[in-house]
């Protein structure tokens, strides 16, 4: 017998996983830290809070109401800190020259605030900076 649950609130669950990995990720393939490393240090952290605070306040416009909304900075301190020291996903794709998951995470948050009249100013940011990394993954391996 298989077991399953239900969720009506689906845009909920997906946005809070969002959260958690639009402000680790990135953080995470800029710098080549671990979360141990990111949360030890003030800059990173400051950087992966502000990332935090920002999709939450998309959410918030766009109507979402979850847990994590009522502080969105302990909410991917939490999540983070629950990695150790194993490379997420996206530091692992730069680091491997592989294309990154940034146009579904930091990018998508950009394009859900415009939507809705708001900016992402620094989810802007991070996603030129990955997609700068892509783009020199792409030129080495080309020059190779």
């Amino acid at each position: 017998s298989v077991s399953f649950s239900s969720h009506l609130d689906i845009e909920n669950i997906i946005w809070q996983k969002l959260l958690a990995n639009v402000a680790c990720n990135c953080v995470a393939a800029m710098t080549g830290l671990t979360s141990i490393h990111i949360l030890a240090d003030r800059s990173t952290r400051t950087m992966l809070e502000g990332l935090a605070e920002e999709v939450a306040q998309v959410a918030r416009v766009k109507g979402l109401s979850f847990p994590a909304l009522d502080d969105p900075k302990a909410y991917v301190v939490a999540a983070f800190a629950g990695t150790k020291d194993n490379k997420v996903s996206m530091l692992q794709d730069i680091e491997a020259g592989r294309p990154t998951e940034i146009g579904t995470l930091n990018e998508a948050v950009v394009r859900e605030a415009q939507a809705l009249g708001v900016r992402a100013p620094l989810n802007e940011m991070v996603t030129q900076v990955i997609r700068g990394k892509e783009l020199f993954n792409r030129l080495a391996k080309s020059a190779a």
